[in-house]
């Protein structure tokens, strides 16, 4: 990436954000003036609809990269360094970082992390079925089939290629969607994002080294108790 690129930060939420998220944001814009081309936020109650509305704010801007980022993730400005520095408008157009979501399990007591970072199956004709990549080389650029858009940075020109194939009714909104995939599983609307992507002749990295850690909540239920009360009953009593 170029010393004098301008990034905007691009998020979506429902009209209030967490605290910790603010005050990254808050942080990454003081400490990087330089770089930060300001924000581009929306709030809407359909992701998919809310970042198709994020990409075309940003394609009004002046900047030349986009970076989405979930407003339960957290980040630095170290991370955001990394990210921007293996970025290139040549070669590396998309660059994700690294973070997690969760599976659940119903034989793990708790959700199970697991890589936001996709290949396609192999052998798979339908292009819709993806694997989590759960093997990965630390602090590496790798090429991806798809990943969240929890931390994704965009080139300019990746958006401009796929605005130019999509129907005119469509040129506003064709970006993001969601919906039921032909092999009967259901399509995530940056999973069809990475699809575009692709088609437009670029590819997507990324960067394993910039680990943004996930926000996740979860219910404490009487299932836990039971399944941890063995452990508890062999502890020594208090002293």
């Amino acid at each position: 990436m170029q010393p004098t690129d301008k990034i905007a930060i691009g998020f979506v939420d429902h009209g209030t954000v967490r605290g910790e998220f603010a005050n990254d944001l808050f942080l990454l814009g003081a400490s990087r003036p330089a770089r930060f081309a300001g924000i581009v936020n929306v709030q809407d109650s359909l992701l998919s609809r809310g970042r198709n509305r994020a990409v075309k704010q940003f394609l009004d801007t002046d900047a030349d990269w986009l970076l989405f980022l979930d407003a339960d993730q957290r980040f630095t400005p170290d991370l955001f360094d990394s990210l921007t520095e293996v970025a290139d408008a040549g070669e590396r157009l998309v660059v994700s970082g690294l973070y997690f979501g969760v599976l659940q399990e119903e034989s793990v007591l708790y959700p199970v992390p697991v890589p936001n970072i996709y290949s396609l199956k192999p052998g798979d004709d339908s292009g819709y079925i993806y694997r989590h990549i759960l093997h990965y080389p630390p602090n590496a650029v790798i090429q991806i089939d798809a990943c969240g858009a929890g931390m994704m940075l965009i080139h300019r020109r990746v958006v401009e290629d796929i605005r130019k194939m999509a129907e005119p009714q469509y040129s506003d909104s064709c970006w993001f969607l969601d919906y039921p995939a032909p092999n009967g599983e259901w399509s995530s609307e940056d999973l069809h994002f990475c699809r575009q992507i692709q088609a437009a002749g670029h590819k997507i990295f990324c960067h394993t080294g910039v680990v943004s850690p996930h926000i996740k909540h979860y219910l404490v239920n009487e299932i836990h108790y039971e399944s941890m009360r063995a452990l508890l009953d062999s502890a020594p009593p208090p002293a």
